[in-house]
Parts: C-alpha cells; sequence; structure tokens
C-alpha cells in the first residue's frame, strides 16, 4: 500500500490478492466517474485484469477498509472508449485512458460517496486550489476549494507578518 493510501485507509484487496468478483462486483453497477491517468491507479491497486474482452479493457475489483472501519467493495473499469469496443481503431490504448467508471451496491449512498471521496483525495494532488472571498451582496460565502476535485479545505488564518511588510 502506499503512503498516499495509507491516510485513507488501514487495508486495501485487489483482485491481484486473490479478491473475487463474487465478492466484490456482485450486483455492483455504475455509480459514477473518476478522472484519473492509468499509471496512477496502477500504482494505487496494481495491474488490473483484462476486462470483459468487449466493452472494457481494464478493471480493478477493490475492497477498501477505511480508518472509521467501513468495508468498501466497488470496481474501476473503462467503458466503451478502448480498443476492444473500437475495432475501427478510434478507441484509446488501455494507458492513455483517463476517464473511468465506478462500479459499487447502488443501495448504499454512503459507501458511493466515500469511494468517490477516498479515490479524489488519491488521485488529486490539490494543486489547483481557488479562494473566493465573501460576498454580501450576492450571497456567496467565503470557500477555499480545489478546482480539480471540489474538495473544500479549512480557510487559512491571513498572515499579518506578510501584510504588513513593506
Amino acid at each position: 500500500m502506499n503512503n498516499k493510501m495509507k491516510e485513507y485507509t488501514t487495508a486495501v484487496r485487489t483482485h491481484n490478492d486473490g479478491l473475487t468478483f463474487e465478492e466484490c462486483a456482485l450486483g455492483t453497477s455504475y455509480q459514477g466517474e473518476i478522472e484519473c491517468d492509468y499509471a496512477t491507479l496502477v500504482e494505487l491497486f496494481g495491474e488490473p485484469f483484462g476486462g470483459d474482452g468487449y466493452k472494457i479493457d481494464a478493471e480493478w475489483l477493490v475492497c477498501l477498509t477505511t480508518k472509521d472501519n467501513n468495508v468498501l467493495y466497488f470496481t474501476l473499469y473503462n467503458w466503451k472508449d478502448g480498443f476492444n469496443y473500437n475495432k475501427d481503431g478510434s478507441g484509446f490504448a488501455t494507458h492513455m485512458i483517463t476517464n473511468w467508471h465506478i462500479g459499487c451496491n447502488s443501495g448504499n449512498q454512503e459507501a458511493v460517496n466515500s469511494v468517490n471521496e477516498i479515490l479524489n483525495e488519491l488521485v488529486c494532488d490539490h494543486k489547483n486550489k481557488f479562494y473566493q472571498p465573501e460576498e454580501t451582496d450576492t450571497n456567496i460565502p467565503e470557500s477555499y476549494t480545489c478546482d480539480d476535485c471540489g474538495k473544500e479545505f479549512d480557510i487559512p488564518e491571513p498572515d499579518f507578518d506578510l501584510n504588513n511588510k513593506e
């Protein structure tokens, strides 16, 4: 498990560790998407298995145990944008795919939200943060967010020493 993963989870199992389709993916369906390069997913979860040979080129079966001991089962997979589905050569090579579908059990919205939050944290470096000052005339509150993944951050205190320099 890489260091970034350790911040959010206590255990990770994938198909590379013997996690089976029946344990992880039975009854799951599309619940959202994440933008991430292939290499990052390989770094986090190991090599994918080959998908279904038709609409999916790469898929990961994943079981995460969160810091608060929630066990989350999900799949990550590409959908109809690779060479398997686009036999005419218009598809992407697997290592060029950046849009990945997230499959979870739809009855548990908390798990779906947790998976989305954890994956966004794992794949986003939060390099593009935006500070929005309060605009009382238009009722826009003060905020500090990542433009890439939408995570909200605590608003930093002003650096009065820096502000007082001439």
